[in-house]
Order: C-alpha cells, then structure tokens, then sequence
C-alpha cells in the first residue's frame, strides 16, 4: 500500500467519526470525510493531500492513532540502486541492457514488464518508474535537479496542490544548495553556487 484513499476508522468516537465509519478521500475538495454522515475530518478550509501508509507500522504502536505513521526515513532502497543502475545504463547509451533493471523492479511490485523501447523511450520510463516506486521517499528533488527539469516541474505545478496556494517562480539558486560559508572562508578557490 502507497497511497490511503480510504480506511475504516478504528478509534473511539471523535469529531462524528466512530468506530467502523468508512473515511473517504474526496479527490474535488481535497478533504477526507465520513461517508456515513459526509463529516469532514481535519481542516474544514485547508486541503488536504491524499495519506501516504508505505512508511507505516503495522501494526502500530500502541497507544497511536489510525493516522499515526513511523517516519523512519529510509536511505536507500535495493529497488533505489535497480533504478539507478537502469538510469546509469539508459544514459550511457545501453537502453537494452538498463530494461532488465527496470522490469525486476516492475515485476516485485507486480507490473507489466515493458517491452523494448527506444532510447527516448527507456529514459521516460525510467523517469516514470522513480517517480511511481519512489514517491513519498524524499528522492523527488534530486532527480528532478539531475535531469534539468526543475523549472519545468515548477512551472507545470497548480498552486493549488500546495499547502499555501502559492509557488515560489524558479529561481536559479533551487539546482543547487550555496556551499557553506566556514568551506568559502577556508578555501578561496571555491566560488559559490548561483544565486547564493
């Protein structure tokens, strides 16, 4: 399980939720409400994005709640490497090579493998690939950096879907992070990232 659509409320009653209510996330208002008696759950005016349950517990810890997750945050993955790998070998030219690493991860998740694909292809799905077997992961920013599609990613996203209705314009300064201060002030040879 990636992505809580829905799940049954297993606490004690609170807010006009009670114990087996079915709580829905309503994709047009962004809210997760009780299908029994259409209660919102949460914020009544600011949305809410869809739960992520890959970094849960289960069972969970007692003493939780039903939306209470371990955030033990996971450094590296065998699929990460697969991955990397595939990308490493699409980019080096070695497209055919790279689509056995992608279809095993495709295939531990229970996916139709591809078939062949074009260079063009390969990259794409590649990209498609970290994003779905990745998502929730923290690794989203540093590929978007590696493959030059910040300004791109940033101009193509609603600022609706962020958590104050606005988006920073893209500014040079987000590919990459400013060398720190204490290595400028040691090294006068570095010069600093730009934008910083």
């Amino acid at each position: 399980m990636t992505l809580i659509e829905r799940y049954v409320w297993v606490g004690t009653f609170q807010n006009e939720f009670d114990y087996g209510d079915s709580v829905i996330f309503d994709p047009i208002h962004k809210k997760y409400r009780n299908q029994r008696n259409d209660t919102i759950w949460g914020s009544t005016t600011a949305p809410n994005g869809i739960a992520y349950g890959k970094l849960a517990l289960d069972p969970r810890p007692s003493g939780f709640g039903a939306n209470s997750y371990s955030t033990d945050l996971i450094e590296l993955r065998f699929s990460d490497v697969l991955l990397c790998l595939a990308e490493a070998l699409t980019e080096s030219g070695n497209s055919g090579d790279a689509l056995q690493y992608i279809n095993r991860v495709r295939d531990r998740a229970q996916a139709t493998p591809y078939g062949s694909l074009s260079q063009p292809g390969m990259v794409a799905a590649v990209k498609k690939e970290r994003k779905l077997e990745l998502v929730g992961e923290f690794t989203s920013v540093y590929d978007i950096r590696r493959w030059g599609t910040l300004q791109e990613e940033i101009a193509a996203t609603d600022p609706a879907n962020t958590n104050e209705n606005m988006i920073n314009p893209y500014n040079v300064k987000y590919e990459l992070y400013p060398i720190p201060q204490d290595q400028m002030d040691n090294n006068a040879n570095l010069v600093q990232n730009s934008g910083w």
